[in-house]
Order: structure tokens, then sequence, then C-alpha cells
């Protein structure tokens, strides 16, 4: 897991825990690392990350973060996976 999984990881373990606010904490994260792929311009896998609804909405109607339970959500096990073709 690089640098940015285990930032994002604990700024969603933090949001969860009520102790990080989105649009200060991880928005910002999610625009520098994310957007490029899964912003307004363009969905790799249907998955939009450029607004908390759409976090919120997922990939192709599936959820991917799990509120509560960061430790179970698909995004985290993505963004923190060893492979490089599904993170």
């Amino acid at each position: 897991m690089d640098r940015a999984g285990l930032f994002v990881l604990g700024l969603f373990v933090a949001l969860s825990a009520g102790a990080a606010d989105y649009l200060r904490d991880i928005k910002p994260v999610l625009k520098a690392r994310c957007y490029e792929c899964h912003g307004g311009l363009k969905q790799k896998a249907g998955l939009r990350l450029d607004t908390a609804a759409n976090v919120r909405k997922g990939a192709k109607g599936e959820p991917v973060i799990t509120p509560g339970k960061p430790g179970e959500s698909l995004l985290i096990e993505k963004i923190t996976t060893a492979d490089l073709d599904e993170r």
C-alpha cells in the first residue's frame, strides 16, 4: 500500500469516527488522487468521486463505501491493494 492509500484509509476511518470533515479532509485528497479517472469528465468502472452523493452512490449501482465500517468498504480495498491494475 502506498502512502496515499494509507492516508485516505486513515481519513475514512477518522470520518466514520466523526473526527474528520469530508470537505476539509477527504475531498481534497480525492481531487488530487482520484478525479482524473473518477471525476466529472471520466468515470472508470462507472465510479464518480467528485461529490459526496456520487461517493455514496457507488459504481454501477453498487456501494463502494460502508458507512461506519471503512475496513469493509470496496473503495478502501481498491486503494490499498498491491495490484496496480486494481488500484
